[in-house]
């Protein structure tokens, strides 16, 4: 069984508050150990993937040997075609990545502070705005998954606080 296309998928129910860095680094550290132990409602299986087309899957840290490089001629046939993602999907990502880049920009202009206003701005109830903890973690590249029109608040309350900075 070849390991470089092997990998261990963890489930653990969404009941449960997880921190997924914790978790990956405990599975991380078990299986260095040889042991794993999980929760009784967890559930784990190994999944062999698919070969990559190519790509040369090493360890951390390991060097690639300039004779071991696949020649793109002869692996072309044996190539997984990359899914396209629907127009649909293209476009509300690409939605959300301006969106990411316009509140870095704002918080990069108008400093650390400024997360607030712009939670304050993307709802008048205040238990429907999208937090300043998650704006944060946008802005440093963690965002959370939140439905598209989480996103387009954010927006708004950019497009308003763009014409009158905090």
């Amino acid at each position: 069984m070849q390991t470089a296309n092997n990998i261990l998928l963890v489930r653990v129910p969404a009941t449960e508050a997880v921190n997924g860095r914790e978790l990956r680094d405990y599975i991380l550290e078990s299986l260095a150990q040889g042991v794993l132990v999980l929760t009784e409602d967890a559930a784990c299986e190994v999944m062999t993937l698919p070969p990559l087309g190519g790509v040369t899957v090493v360890e951390t840290g390991q060097a690639i040997p300039a004779t071991e490089q696949p020649d793109p001629a002869t692996e072309a046939e044996g190539q997984v075609p990359s899914p396209e993602l629907p127009a649909a999907d293209q476009s509300e990502a690409g939605e959300k990545r301006a969106i990411v880049q316009r509140l870095k920009d704002y918080r990069s202009t108008y400093g650390r502070g400024c997360l607030e206003k712009v939670s304050e701005k993307t709802a008048h109830r205040k238990e429907s705005r999208v937090s300043a903890d998650t704006l944060r973690d946008i802005a440093a590249d963690r965002a959370p998954k939140m439905e598209l029109s989480e996103w387009r608040k954010i927006a708004k309350a950019l497009d308003v606080l763009e014409t009158a900075p905090c």
